[in-house]
């Protein structure tokens, strides 16, 4: 399994990490709900005693707010799990960045390797080597244009990516959500 786990890309890693995340979060949310029903199923076994009516009559709106409650979980489940895969492309981004600037890094020693070898052409006057050294310069630099664009584009990935993740929008969004899941909890409590 180690030897199969590094042989994925990093991107292949962090996409098995979120669907891990997100696959444990629906077990866990399935499990709540399973809670939940046989410690409802125990509370109705102890009930024997109480007529089969009274059982049966279970008031609709108690009904109403556990399909709430069940769906607050839900969009809570769904959130969070949002949130990680915002939080691992984040660390993607930082490890691709990383990675540009490392090939810029080399690219830059190439092109200067390349003008040395173009000066030294010039001084012995070998216009066949100058014509593909000067070539090869202009391809290096193409790269590294390239290069430029995609670490620019990288950083804003990270830049917006990093904002959502500290916005108050999305911090206010869950209080509000575990607030709900909260009241509803203490309104099927209640009646």
């Amino acid at each position: 399994m180690v030897s199969l786990w590094s042989d994925l890309s990093l991107k292949g890693q962090v996409i098995v990490g979120v669907a891990a995340v997100c696959g444990s979060a629906a077990v866990a949310v399935w499990m709540w709900k399973r809670s939940k029903k046989s410690s409802h199923c125990s509370s109705s076994k102890e009930g024997r005693k109480q007529d089969s009516d009274e059982i049966k009559a279970k008031p609709q709106h108690l009904e109403k707010t556990k399909e709430e409650l069940d769906y607050e979980v839900y969009k809570m489940t769904m959130f969070l799990c949002q949130r990680r895969l915002l939080e691992n492309h984040r660390e993607l981004f930082k490890l691709q960045l990383e990675d540009v600037e490392r090939e810029r890094e080399d690219n830059k020693e190439k092109i200067q390797s390349a003008e040395k070898l173009i000066t030294e052409s010039e001084r012995e006057k070998a216009t066949e080597t100058r014509e593909e050294l000067l070539r090869e310069k202009q391809k290096l630099l193409s790269a590294q244009w390239k290069l430029e664009r995609k670490k620019e584009e990288l950083e804003k990935l990270q830049l917006n990516t990093e904002k959502v993740l500290q916005s108050e929008a999305a911090d206010g969004l869950l209080t509000r959500m575990i607030e709900r899941k909260q009241n509803l909890e203490k309104k099927e409590e209640g009646k």
